[in-house]
């Protein structure tokens, strides 16, 4: 279970982050650098006043994009690798997991299922 979760999350974490880019759109790279925009007046002011929206002030709205960008930019090249390379979980996988064990789990599932003859469905109806 520890390998097929840390397979999935390679394979899927990708799929996350780009819904993410998505809703930020060019957002991240508008919003100023770094704080220091509000250490000069002239630039505090426009700022306050030009990127505040309906929802929140200009310095929450920023903050949310420095952690948006933090997700999409620096932290997803972590996040993809953290676990190692997908095909060296899938190895791991292939090794370390009972499969036997798991296709008798099937083998008995699918054997639980009774089934009687009846034509209208190709001589054989699941019960």
């Amino acid at each position: 279970m520890l390998y097929a979760a840390l397979e999935w999350s390679t394979q899927n974490y990708s799929r996350f982050i780009d819904d993410l880019r998505e809703l930020c759109g060019g957002g991240v790279f508008q919003m100023p650098a770094d704080i220091s925009v509000l250490s000069n007046a002239d630039l505090s002011r426009n700022f306050q006043t030009y990127w505040q929206t309906p929802q929140c002030d200009a310095i929450t709205r920023m903050k949310l994009f420095k952690l948006a960008w933090d997700l999409v930019g620096r932290h997803q090249q972590y996040e993809k690798f953290y676990a190692g390379a997908s095909f060296i979980l899938r190895g791991h996988s292939f090794r370390e997991t009972d499969w036997a064990s798991f296709k008798g789990i099937v083998e008995r599932l699918i054997d639980s299922y009774g089934c009687d003859s009846d034509e209208r469905h190709g001589g054989t109806t699941v019960v």
